[in-house]
């Protein structure tokens, strides 16, 4: 049920919270900053051939946004909880350029995970390093299992689930071999 998956999302947040409030300050790898400069790439070829038509102004202003030195863990937390969010809305839309945008966010928003874990990691806080990213994997596959949910009958399509691994949705365990399944059928 709905209720059931927020319930773990709750639960599984609770790593999120410890993560922000972590005085271990996020600093810059050259990995983020190599991830947050490949944001668009898929679009610079054609920019460069069309630069009036192809240039996404959004997705510069979110690169110039994020190439920081240093951010703080909470506002990390709260970057990427955003760009999830307003990446979900762009994905949805029919504009090339917003669902453009959306990708970027999306890449955007896992770049600064994995500038978390890895500051956490350098910094002697393994634990709470895979606790988030195992917190952000149980709180993704609620996402998965709810859009593949049946309100009315409480059933999770497997089609359902196949059709979001098509899509590159990365499902792994359990999920994955329901899609799997069903993909075969």
């Amino acid at each position: 049920s709905d209720a059931a998956l927020e319930a773990v999302r709750k639960n599984a947040g609770k790593s999120y919270a410890a993560v922000a409030n972590s005085p271990t300050p996020l600093k810059a790898t050259p990995r983020y900053t190599a991830q947050i400069n490949k944001l668009g790439d898929e679009l610079a070829k054609a920019a460069d051939e069309f630069p009036d038509l192809v240039k996404n102004d959004a997705i510069l202003g979110l690169r110039q946004a994020l190439l920081k030195e240093e951010m703080t863990p909470s506002g990390a937390i709260a970057v990427v909880r955003k760009l999830r969010f307003d990446a979900k809305a762009n994905l949805r839309a029919a504009e090339p350029d917003k669902r453009a945008l959306g990708f970027a966010q999306r890449r955007a928003a896992d770049a600064v995970d994995e500038l978390i874990e890895t500051n956490l990691s350098r910094a002697g806080q393994k634990k709470l390093a895979e606790s988030y990213k195992t917190a952000r994997v149980l709180i993704a596959k609620t996402y998965d299992v709810e859009a593949a949910l049946n309100d009315t009958t409480g059933n999770v399509s497997a089609r359902y689930l196949a059709g979001i691994m098509d899509r590159g949705a990365p499902l792994t365990g359990e999920l994955k071999r329901v899609a799997q399944f069903a993909q075969a059928v």
